[in-house]
């Protein structure tokens, strides 16, 4: 019953039925009909993808209307305030910081555009990951911020849907999901290694069918919220029924609900502690009460497939919604996290995840309704703990055999791909919400877990030294491991230090700190580190968060929360071991920077580089520095700074014994390690980072240290800023760099440089500001601090601050420290370090190979700061004075501590150390069993340690007494004791040979061999193992002796693995007091005590220094009680030398008290006794040095400018031969008969191979290094007015823009361009003349011609011919293709790739073949003899070079482009080749006169254009056409003499047997290219032609250009104009040649080529005002013909072009008419209607001396005559035009060189051609005959200022082949076609659209814009590159890829240069980073 019901509703079709049912639904609340219906539809057995059932469903939904209008309906009752567009990676959004809440709001396109958000800090980015549009959401970002569609709008009232119209969807819904849900449960049970995406892909269609839906608004929102979201429906849909067991449909329900089972006890969530199990998200089993929450298991059980998240984003705007998906995300998120652990695209797992999770946690009221009912908290930190867990490793720090701490592993995939990452930025999401932070913060367990969770973290990644050969496989997991801590930890510390500000939270920053000490304490014990010597030297981790935490916490509640010291930190021995790991990270970054770690690797390299990297180093080194700054001021400053020694290894070096050598470093080891203690200890006490007073200062601090290392971009500024992992940037960096930077723009170079705006440091920075100890704390390559102090000594030496030679670092005093801290200087006022500085400056006194000068410096600015505060604190009134009651005046070798009685800063700056007892040396040598000596301090560096330890064990194995020490504990009262020691030796040890030195307790001993191998002694203690090196045991003096035991630990050795490394246990040397360290063992040959004179102290010191640097005797002068103002500035000066700061120094000791004052005179008494002799000698020899030296700097300022003066007269030299034409040596000599004999030797030339100087010559010819280029350039010229038939509703036009409108888009389409032009033209001729005929009637190459450049330089042809050959053999290059002969000019590296050849004849005037003074008839009759000549073939090497040269000519363009179907020819005959060699010499002369803007006169529009002209003695057009004319000679077939006979109207005086049969269908005269006529003239004649010739040859052609064009007026003027011409015949007062040559034309021309239209213009009042029309007219359309001309004049007769004053028409068809010799040269040129009239003085053609070297001079005249006065005059005078030469130019200029008779004739002739033609096609004939329009040059299409809507527009542009929007989106810069730059849908065999393209529009060159990077892309024929960026930001810096996303703008200039670089074709001289493109980009 119920299948035929539904049978008979689907026979009424899917709209019939969906009305039906939905009048039934709306009428009754019966759905039973719909629900059978679905039934049947929604079958579980049926395919899920099938595309019928979906169709029925959107018919049904849609109740009786199509879907689209269903769609429709639906969304004018989307009524929702939120906009919730959801985006997958790769969408483009903007992110607006003004008016964003949560830092991770982002708005899309749409909502932005219609947002106000102008003057906004906002950018716009590509999603990585995903994400939803925030407009509308007020808890994200502020309304203002929201567009005009999501503003609030109560006064509105919203529209509610009628329930008719959802009523079906109501019901389908659920079921949908249900179906849905089957499908996922079905397919869950997947194998191994299977794609969880394939089941989910089946369901694809259903998917797109949810989320389309989901998009149709609130109202649809609402319906299918509310499904989803309801635990009933749920219920009742997936209850299983009580059915008989036989149905299929109710088998495959159970067995899905078998599976779904299944699956939830196969997807176990994070195993938690035991109080948190009773939470939802965190129990062992799971429960799903919705559809919802369902949905949200299978997204996670599938790894969140794409389609299913953004559905289930999309209905986001829905509050209730909202809530309930982000409960269920929660309920799921540990089971995610074990997810994201098993994956294997964790990368992809991760950005889907986080698409969600930002959605979900960036509000800040739902965050809080997790935490409070959900325990989010807990959920994210078991999380985090569970994955660290699964990966956990035991830790290899310290003592491998008593360490139980875990740590993790970082070679783990899981931390290697960041498995964790997205739960570390939900965590770090959720604790920027303030309410969330401060409750993390009071829960105790959850702290408690949070750090013991972090502790896994500390000392990961441990680095063994390696001490024997290079590492074989250096590992990669150390940026795992940086990266690691700083997600998992920094970023969590930052989030949670960011709301501990005020004295309201410091309850929970003590809560903080007492976990974190908890914690080291816990951690400590897990290692087994109970001592502070307890540390193994040869292990190094980077890695210590525990400790970084207790200083950002600490420094929280210091300086922002009022928190006093002394409550926070923990008892002094706890400090002492806790500034134990963060000094040895310091210790440990210094020893690799002084290659102790070289044979690490890189890898040890690139771990220091990344400590200090920006990103890292705020929460790394800055976090070490304070903890240490606070312990040195909680610890005794004897115990830190000993501590400090030890650990750095330079205690021994600090020995003042003459035959102690350390053997732990080696010997250039030593003074590096020093210079790195000191240096350590002054960032110690000088940075301010956490510190500090003011935080402006140090932001100012890291500004600056960023500037002096190099200038930077605002981009780059802002990425080196040290940054506080994802806090937001409080400091306006802007007013910052106001106050110390000065912005320099971008310059541009028309060499294709391309600069971006920098910032340099201003002036006062280096004098005042400039910082080296923090420009060294934030380098991370030392090359970047000496690059700093390289710009500072320029700096320094330009501004004559300083004449020295070497200069020190401008050390500065250290700024405020806070109130709440104590300045750590204080350490500098003690004892201890007196005595350390003291022996520093004897070792540098004595042995300057101890201690650099750079070591020097930082020991004299630490001095100097001790100095400054004991003044500074004396001053206040505080007593710093403490004495000690065992004064001793013995001062103990390296016992620092001891050496001063007091802690008075003075007195013990005066106490003179007399003598040092040293400690002595013995020789300890261990014998074998078999009396061989096993160890001596001996070089051999194959000893094995490991044997001498073994030895002394099998020894001592049968004690009775208990495991013992090999050296016993110090506390021996007496040397007494010192033989008893001895005696108890084993007697295999001979104690004559046993070698000990004195160490302090607890530093590391090696042996003093420089062997491979290293032995420590481990022993375990009351207090822990400690360890000692083997081989060398120390001895110290004055009872301290200590005895070798009578037994040795027979614990077992532990070998760590490095070569010869082995630990054997090793006594403590018990507790240490607070102020001195325990005494190390010392073994003695004699109680004789060794002691070495010092005699000196810190003063005497200095001053002995101070001397020596300067190289004056007694060099310090003390200060005056009463200093100047101007000395006082001096003093606090930072800048000087060695003396110089010297000097301060001892200035301030000298202030301190009377005592220092004594001790400095004394001193000085004491080193330099001076008699009064001595003084008046100084005096003398003072003066005379004065002198001396007043006279040096006289005789330099003299020889100073003696220089200059040389200088200018060279330059001035110079210029004046530079004035002079080519260096040819010429000499003018008049003989009797009065004829000119040009004499002059040839010219020669330079080989820039074998540097040999030879003329070219026809046995060993000589070449020009050339470039030839396919080029398209000249076709690009774009008409200025519409064609006919496209000119509707278009106006003319000089530019054209990029569209960005369709609109624009058909306009640019109707643009009529000169390529394609001409090959219409050449269609059309092929069509109705002979091949022959019309193939030497134009040129082509517009489009696929060939250009051909030049760098000037020469080689021998047989040079050339070896280097490329060389060139082949040799190794590949990758950007040059050698095997088709490309090679770099071997001079200046240009790519070059051909060879042109230098005729012999070239300069040399005696092959002249020169005219005497005859008419012009004669000279014409001369030409027709020179036509029929026999080409003379060069010799055979000079041949085979120009056969050469015109091959590799022919190969540069394309093959398209050679093709006959491309010029028109069937044959490709000599024709068709002579007319591409035509071309070639056509396209050499267009393309410069593009380059020189289209203008020969005119002046340079930009300075670009003026450079991108190529110099004369740069110019390759003259061999070239020498070249060319060998073959055009041999390629000749033309009756050239018969059309010469025809231009002139002389007939040919040769017998016609010699004459080839003439074309029977011929081209009329008219039709042809006057200028491609000429060129073959000039190739087929001899080309050593006197300059006549050629004369001759432009005047001819002149007269049929100059009645072409008149032709062409008379074509295109209407019929009242030509009537009013017609008229004009009546009176016979009108003798003007350009009416009469109007009257002359409109008599003969066919009158049916004539415009017909009777009122196309305005008529003209009289016959003046339309001459005058005219005349401008003619001389545009002359121009182009008399540019061409003047070029070629310009290049064979060096003649100088004219130069004017302006780019005006006018104004250069007169000067190039004079300049050609067609007109006079003297006479006011009018310009145009109210222009001035000016007299121009320009020398004619005819007096060649003055015209090569003179150019025209203009000068203004007052009279000035417009058009209407011209008119007025002749109307006046009777209309006689006749008179006025001050305008009428174009008709002056025929010159006719035959008779009258015979010139009428001849042009009855051309127009009896041209009419016969006319009468057999007039359409054509018109056509052809209006052949001039005003192309204008070409140009790259103009670009909008702002970057934004041409990004807008183009981005989701589709492709013009393939109809699809691209993955790069490219636009052609040239015609404006959207391309797939490298996408395979365009790809035609194996050559992308990309390439194709530049084939088709450039002949291989192509600009592309690069949409999705803003950057351009450059293709050059088999080359590519990257071109740079024409889009800079407000900085004038690119932003390549868009990552920064601001807003960009048009940089003009760049637009500029890359249009003059593409003009000019030096792409391959200007871009240098080409690669290879192989068709595919």
């Amino acid at each position: 019953m119920e299948e035929s019901e539904t049978q008979v509703l689907m026979r009424k079709g899917k709209r019939g039925c969906a009305s039906f049912i939905q009048a039934q639904c709306s009428s009754s609340s019966d759905s039973s009909q719909v629900n059978l219906l679905l039934d049947k539809l929604l079958n579980p057995l049926k395919p899920i993808d099938d595309w019928d059932t979906i169709d029925w469903i959107k018919w049904l939904i849609a109740g009786g209307r199509t879907p689209s209008e269903f769609q429709v309906i639906v969304r004018r009752y989307d009524t929702a305030t939120t906009c919730g567009l959801v985006w997958t990676a790769n969408f483009v959004a903007y992110r607006c910081r003004t008016c964003g809440i949560s830092p991770c709001m982002s708005l899309c396109s749409d909502c932005f555009q219609r947002g106000d958000h102008s003057g906004h800090d906002f950018n716009m980015f590509r999603s990585q990951a995903g994400g939803a549009c925030d407009c509308g959401d007020s808890s994200v970002m502020k309304e203002s911020g929201f567009c005009e569609r999501h503003r609030p709008k109560p006064h509105i009232k919203k529209k509610v849907p009628p329930r008719s119209l959802l009523c079906i969807a109501e019901i389908a819904m659920p079921r949908l999901y249900l179906r849905l849900l089957q499908h996922l449960r079905q397919h869950s049970d997947l194998a191994n290694g299977d794609d969880p995406l394939v089941p989910v892909a089946q369901a694809d269609l259903m998917a797109s069918l949810l989320h389309e839906y989901s998009s149709l608004g609130a109202a649809m929102r609402q319906v299918m919220t509310s499904t989803i979201c309801n635990p009933q429906i749920y219920e009742e849909l997936t209850e299983i029924p009580s059915e008989d067991d036989s149905d299929e449909r109710l088998t495959f329900i159970k067995q899905t609900d078998q599976l779904y089972k299944k699956m939830l006890k196969n997807f176990p969530g994070p195993s938690a502690p035991e109080e948190y199990r009773d939470f939802p998200a965190l129990s062992d089993k799971i429960y799903h009460r919705t559809f919802l929450e369902e949905f949200v298991f299978w997204t996670a059980k599938y790894e969140f497939p794409q389609k299913i998240v953004c559905w289930l984003l999309n209905m986001l705007p829905d509050p209730k919604y909202k809530e309930e998906l982000t409960r269920a995300f929660v309920l799921h998120y540990g089971r995610i996290s074990r997810m994201l652990n098993k994956t294997a695209d964790s990368d992809t797992l991760s950005n889907r995840v986080v698409h969600v999770s930002v959605q979900l946690f960036s509000n800040e009221e739902l965050a809080y309704k997790m935490v409070d009912s959900m325990h989010l908290l807990q959920v994210m930190a078991v999380s985090l703990r569970d994955m660290a867990v699964q990966v956990l490793t035991p830790s290899t720090l310290h003592h491998t055999e008593r360490n139980v701490h875990m740590v993790v592993d970082c070679s783990h995939h899981t931390m290697k791909d960041h498995c964790y990452w997205p739960i570390v930025s939900d965590m770090n999401n959720v604790l920027s919400h303030k309410n969330i932070a401060l409750r993390f913060m009071q829960d105790e367990t959850l702290l408690k877990m949070w750090f013991s969770f972090l502790a896994m973290f500390q000392g990961m990644n441990v680095n063994v030294r390696e001490l024997g050969n290079h590492v074989e496989f250096e590992p990669n997991t150390y940026y795992a491991a940086f990266s690691g801590e700083l997600e998992a930890s920094a970023c969590a510390m930052w989030a949670l230090a960011l709301h501990l500000k005020d004295d309201e939270t410091l309850s929970h920053t003590r809560r903080l700190l007492d976990h974190c000490f908890s914690a080291v304490r816990t951690w400590f014990d897990a290692v087994g580190f109970t001592d502070p010597d307890n540390l193994d030297p040869y292990q190094l981790t980077f890695h210590i968060p525990l400790h970084r935490n207790i200083a950002a916490f600490m420094c929280q509640a210091l300086k922002y929360q009022g928190a006093s010291l002394s409550d926070l930190l923990p008892e002094p021995r706890f400090m002492q071991l806790l500034m134990i790991h963060p000094l040895r990270v310091q210790v440990g970054f210094y020893e690799i920077l002084s290659g102790m770690w070289v044979r690490n690797g890189l890898q040890i390299k690139g771990q220091a580089m990344t400590y200090l990297q920006c990103h890292f180093g705020n929460s790394m080194v800055d976090a070490d520095i304070y903890l240490l700054q606070l312990c040195s001021t909680q610890i005794k400053p004897s115990t830190f700074l000993m501590t400090v020694i030890e650990k750095f290894h330079v205690l021994e070096c600090l020995s003042l014994s003459p035959n102690l050598r350390y053997s732990y470093l080696e010997p250039d080891q030593e003074m590096l390690m020093i210079e790195s203690c000191l240096t350590f200890l002054a960032s110690l006490m000088s940075i301010r980072t956490y510190i500090g007073k003011n935080d402006s200062v140090v932001f100012l601090l890291e500004v600056l240290s960023i500037l002096c290392m190099g200038d930077k971009t605002h981009s780059q500024l802002l990425e080196l800023l040290p940054e506080k992992c994802g806090s937001p940037q409080t400091k306006d960096i802007d007013a910052f760099l106001t106050e110390v930077a000065d912005y320099k723009a971008p310059a541009f170079e028309a060499s294709g440089t391309l600069q971006q705006g920098m910032y340099v440091p201003k002036a006062e920075v280096w004098e005042k500001l400039y910082d080296p100890i923090y420009v060294l704390l934030r380098a991370v390559h030392r090359r970047e601090f000496q690059s700093s102090m390289d710009r500072f000594t320029e700096y320094i030496h330009q501004t004559n601050r300083y004449k020295g030679k070497v200069l020190w670092p401008p050390f500065r005093p250290p700024s405020e420290v806070h109130p709440s801290h104590i300045d750590p200087r204080v350490i500098l006022t003690s004892s201890t370090f007196v005595a350390f500085s003291l022996v520093i400056l004897e070792k540098f006194l004595t042995n300057s190979n101890a201690v650099s000068e750079q070591a020097l410096s930082f020991c004299i600015y630490l001095l100097d700061m001790g100095v400054s505060y004991f003044g500074s604190q004396q001053h206040s009134g505080q007593e710093l004075m403490v004495t000690s009651d065992n004064e001793t005046d013995e001062f103990v070798d390296m016992k620092f501590n001891d050496w001063f009685p007091t802690e008075h800063l003075p007195d013990n700056l005066c106490k003179t150390v007399d003598k040092v007892v040293l400690q002595e040396v013995t020789t300890v040598s261990f014998q074998s069993s078999d009396g061989g000596e096993m160890y001596e301090e001996s070089s051999d560096a194959d000893m094995d340690v490991s044997e001498i330890t073994s030895e002394v064990a099998d020894q001592s194995a049968g004690s009775s007494q208990p495991q013992s020490n090999l050296l016993a504990l110090e506390g021996q009262p007496s040397s007494s004791s010192l033989i008893p020691a001895l005696s108890s030796i084993p007697s295999s040890v001979s104690s004559s040979s046993i070698s000990r030195r004195a160490l302090m307790a607890g530093n590391e001993l090696v042996p003093m061999s420089n062997t491979a191998g290293l032995a420590l002694i481990r022993t375990s203690g009351p207090n822990g193992d400690t360890y000692r090196p083997v081989g060398t045991i120390p001895a110290l003096a004055a009872g301290n002796e200590v005895v070798l035991s009578e037994s040795v630990s027979s614990e077992p050795i532990y070998n760590t693995g490095r070569q010869a490394m082995t630990y054997i246990p090793m006594a403590s040397l018990g507790s240490r007091s607070e102020g001195t360290s325990s005494l190390p063992p010392a073994i003695f040959g004699s109680s004789q005590q060794e002691k070495v004179d010092v005699n000196a102290n810190v003063i005497s010191l200095l001053l002995k220094i101070h001397t020596k640097l300067s190289g004056v005797n007694d060099s310090y002068s003390p200060p005056p009680e009463q200093q100047s103002t101007s000395e006082e500035d001096q003093n606090d000066s930072c800048i000087g030398d060695g003396p110089f700061f010297l000097g301060k120094l001892l200035d301030k000791i000298w202030k301190l008290d009377e005592k220092c004052r004594n001790c400095i005179n004394e001193s000085r008494r004491t080193i330099w006794p001076r008699t009064q002799e001595m003084i008046d000698q100084e005096t003398r020899e003072k003066e005379a040095k004065e002198k001396e030296e007043r006279k040096r700097k006289a005789k330099e300022r003299q020889q100073k400018l003696m220089a200059e003066f040389a200088s200018k007269q060279k330059s001035f030299i110079d210029k004046y031969k530079a004035m002079e034409t080519e260096p040819i040596v010429e000499e003018v000599v008049q003989v009797e008969d009065t004829e000119s004999v040009m004499i002059q030797r040839r010219e020669e030339y330079d080989c820039v191979i074998c540097n040999q100087t030879s003329p070219s010559t026809s046995e060993r010819p000589m070449c020009l290094v050339i470039l030839t280029q396919s080029t398209s350039t000249a076709g690009h010229r774009r008409c200025a007015e519409p064609e006919p038939g496209n000119a509707e509703g278009l106006k003319p036009q000089t530019t054209w823009v990029l569209p960005l409108k369709d609109q624009d888009k058909d306009i640019l389409k109707k643009s009529l361009t000169l390529g394609s032009e001409m090959e219409k033209k050449i269609d059309k001729l092929k069509q109705h003349f002979d091949e022959e005929s019309w193939l030497l009637s134009v040129n082509n190459g517009w489009e696929g011609g060939v250009y051909i450049q030049t760098c000037g330089h020469h080689l021998h042809i047989d040079c050339h011919k070896s280097y490329v050959q060389s060139l082949r053999t040799s190794q590949r290059s990758t950007t040059l293709a050698t095997d088709k002969g490309e090679y770099s000019c071997p001079l200046c590296r240009q790519q070059s790739n051909a060879a042109l050849p230098l005729a012999p004849e070239l300069g040399d005037v005696m092959t002249l073949v020169s005219s005497q003074q005859v008419a012009p008839n004669v000279l014409a009759r001369m030409i027709h003899g020179f036509l029929v000549e026999e080409p003379a073939i060069p010799p055979s090497q000079l041949g085979e070079a120009m056969a050469k040269a015109m091959e590799d000519i022919t190969s540069t363009t394309y093959a398209r482009y050679r093709q006959s179907s491309r010029t028109g020819s069937s044959s490709g005959g000599p024709a068709s080749f002579f007319m591409f060699v035509n071309s070639v010499a056509r396209q050499s002369l267009e393309v410069e006169l593009v380059m020189r803007g289209d203008s020969v006169t005119g002046p340079p529009l930009s300075k670009f254009q003026s450079m991108m002209v190529p110099k004369h003695r740069k110019s390759c057009f003259v061999p070239l056409v020498h070249v060319l004319a060998l073959h055009s000679k041999i390629l000749r077939t033309q009756q050239h003499n018969a059309v010469w006979s025809k231009v002139t109207g002389i007939p040919a005086e040769v017998k016609s047997t010699t004459l080839l049969p003439a074309p029977v269908n011929e081209v009329p005269l008219l039709l042809r290219d006057a200028v491609a006529l000429v060129l073959q003239f000039v190739l087929v004649l001899p080309l050593h032609l006197d300059k006549v010739y050629l004369s001759c040859l432009i005047s001819a052609f002149y007269n049929l250009v100059f009645y072409q064009c008149v032709a062409q007026v008379i074509c295109k003027m209407s019929q009242q104009k030509l009537e009013l011409i017609r008229n004009s015949q009546r009176d016979s007062d009108n003798n003007s040649t350009l009416l009469k040559s109007l009257r002359l034309v409109l008599n003969r021309i066919e009158s049916r080529v004539c415009n017909k239209d009777e009122n196309s213009e305005q008529i003209p009042s009289s016959v003046a005002e339309l001459l005058y029309d005219v005349e401008l007219e003619l001389q545009k359309m002359c121009l182009p013909y008399l540019r061409i001309m003047s070029l070629l004049m310009h290049h064979f007769y060096a003649e100088a072009l004219p130069q004017g004053v302006t780019r005006n028409e006018t104004e250069e068809c007169v000067l190039l008419l004079r300049f050609l010799g067609l007109i006079s040269s003297t006479g006011p040129i009018l310009t145009s209607p109210g222009d001035v009239l000016m007299e121009v003085d320009a020398p004619g053609p005819s007096t060649s001396e003055e015209t090569a070297s003179s150019s025209s001079s203009i000068t203004v005249n007052s009279l000035q005559r417009t058009k209407a006065s011209i008119v007025k005059a002749s109307s006046c005078e009777g209309t006689k035009l006749s008179s006025d030469p001050v305008f009428f130019v174009t008709s002056e200029a025929i010159k006719w060189i035959c008779e009258p008779e015979e010139s009428i004739r001849a042009l009855n002739t051309w127009f009896g051609e041209f009419n016969m033609f006319a009468q057999r096609s007039q359409s054509t004939a018109r056509w052809l005959m209006l052949s001039y329009k005003p192309w204008c040059s070409p140009k790259l299409l103009e670009l909008p200022h702002s970057y934004d809507p041409l990004f807008q527009y183009y981005h989701k542009k589709a492709c013009s082949q393939c109809n699809s929007v691209p993955k790069e989106p490219t636009v052609c810069l040239v015609c404006g076609t959207v391309i797939c730059l490298r996408d395979n849908c365009c790809k035609q065999q194996t050559q992308y659209e990309g390439v194709r393209h530049s084939i088709d529009c450039g002949a291989g060159t192509a600009v592309y814009l690069a949409i999705n990077s803003s950057t351009i892309v450059v293709v050059r024929g088999k080359r590519a590159c990257l071109w740079g960026s024409v889009y800079l930001d407000a900085f004038g810096e690119e932003d390549r890829e868009l990552k920064r996303g601001k807003p960009l703008y048009l940089s003009k200039e760049r637009y500029e240069i890359l249009e003059q670089q593409w003009l000019s074709h030096r792409f391959d001289h200007t871009s240098k980073k080409w690669i290879m493109h192989r068709d595919s980009l």
